[in-house]
C-alpha cells in the first residue's frame, strides 16, 4: 500500500506534466521533503536564509537537515522574501536561500535568483501553498534547484490528511530524494546513506489523482471568493491585502488581511474576537522565532496578519454579503 504503486506513479507523472518539470517525487508530507532538500544539494552544514514570515516547518526542516536558519525580512506588500534583505543577511557561512510562496503569492523569483547566482548560493522554494499559482505564465514547480509542495488538508490539492511532493529538473537531486524517502535505499535494503521513510500511501495517491482533476475549478472558485471579499472590505480604513506582482497568479490557498490598529480602531486580536462572535473562522500565527523552539526574534507581520482562507470560504462570502 505504500511502496510506490501505480497510483503514486500516475500522480507523479501527472504532476510533473502539469508543472512542466522533469521529476516529481511524492512523499508522506512536505516537512520531510524540505528536510531532504539540503542533502540532495550536497549541503550538510552552513546557514540558510529563510523568511521571517512563514510557517514554522520551513525553518524547522532546515535545522533538522543540519543547516542554521537565518531570518530575513519580507516585502510588506507581498509578505514574501525580500531579495534586498536576503543580500544583507548573507555571511561567510551562507550556503542556501529558501523562499516561500506565502498564501500562494509567488516570491520575487528573479530577484532571489539574481542574489543566489551572484553569491553562488543554492535556491530552494517552500511552495507548500503554491500548487495552482503561476509566475509569468509558468506554473510554480520548476524554479530554483527544487520546489516542495504540500498536500495536507488545507491545501489546494489534498491527499487524505497529509502528503507532499518535490519537483526538480536536476537528475541527481531527484535520485537522492528517491533514496531518501525510502530509508536511503532503492529497494534492495542496501542503504546508501542514513535516512527515514517518507512514502506516500497508495490510497493517498489515489485521492490525489481525483483531487487533481478538480484543481483548476477549486483555484478559480477561490479567486472569485477573494475578489468578492476584497470588494466588500476595500473601503474599510485600516484593512489592506497583500499584493500580487505583475505577471503573477495566486492559488489563493489563504485569504489574508493586514490590520492597521490605528486606522481600523481595533487590534488584530480584538478583530479576531469580533469575527468569532459572528461565527467566522480564522487562523493566526505565533511570531516566527518566538515559539519555544526559536530564539526571541520579533516580527511585525505575524502580529498584524489575520488569515481567514484556510476554512470554509463560502461562509465568508455569505457573511460578507
Amino acid at each position: 500500500m505504500s511502496n510506490f504503486g501505480p497510483f503514486a506513479e500516475q500522480l507523479e507523472f501527472k504532476l510533473a506534466t502539469r508543472l512542466q518539470v522533469k521529476h516529481c517525487l511524492v512523499l508522506s508530507n512536505l516537512s520531510t521533503g524540505l528536510m531532504f532538500m539540503p542533502g540532495a544539494a550536497g549541503l550538510t552544514a552552513g546557514e540558510v536564509i529563510v523568511p521571517s514570515f512563514t510557517f514554522l516547518a520551513t525553518a524547522h526542516s532546515m535545522k533538522l537537515a543540519g543547516l542554521t536558519p537565518v531570518f530575513a525580512d519580507v516585502d510588506p506588500e507581498t509578505l514574501t522574501l525580500d531579495p534586498r534583505s536576503v543580500s544583507a543577511a548573507i555571511g561567510p557561512n551562507t550556503v542556501a536561500v529558501c523562499g516561500v510562496h506565502v498564501y500562494g503569492t509567488p516570491c520575487d523569483i528573479e530577484g532571489l535568483e539574481s542574489v543566489c547566482n551572484r553569491h553562488g548560493l543554492v535556491l530552494f522554494f517552500d511552495s507548500a501553498h503554491g500548487l495552482g499559482s503561476f509566475h509569468n505564465g509558468r506554473p510554480l514547480g520548476g524554479f530554483g534547484l527544487a520546489e516542495g509542495f504540500s498536500t495536507s488538508v488545507t491545501k489546494p490539492l489534498t491527499t487524505l490528511g497529509e502528503g507532499g511532493f518535490l519537483c526538480t529538473n536536476d537528475d541527481s537531486f531527484a535520485e537522492y530524494i528517491r533514496l531518501a524517502r525510502n530509508w536511503g535505499h532503492g529497494g534492495d535494503y542496501n542503504s546508501k546513506f542514513a535516512s527515514i521513510v517518507s512514502k506516500m500511501p497508495e490510497v493517498s495517491a489515489a485521492a490525489g489523482l481525483i483531487e487533481l482533476e478538480r484543481l483548476d475549478t477549486y483555484v478559480a472558485n477561490r479567486g472569485k471568493y477573494v475578489a468578492q471579499l476584497k470588494s466588500d472590505l476595500q473601503n474599510l480604513p485600516g484593512l489592506t491585502f497583500p499584493k500580487l506582482r505583475k505577471g503573477d497568479e495566486s492559488s489563493w490557498k489563504d485569504f489574508s488581511i493586514l490590520v492597521d490598529q490605528i486606522q481600523f480602531g481595533l487590534t488584530r486580536d480584538q478583530f479576531q474576537i469580533a469575527l468569532a462572535a459572528e461565527g467566522i473562522e480564522f487562523v493566526t500565527n505565533t511570531e516566527i522565532g518566538k515559539d519555544q523552539a526559536g530564539s526571541q526574534i520579533g516580527d511585525l507581520f505575524d502580529a498584524t496578519v489575520i488569515c481567514t482562507g484556510a476554512t470554509k470560504p463560502m461562509d465568508f462570502v455569505k457573511d460578507a454579503s
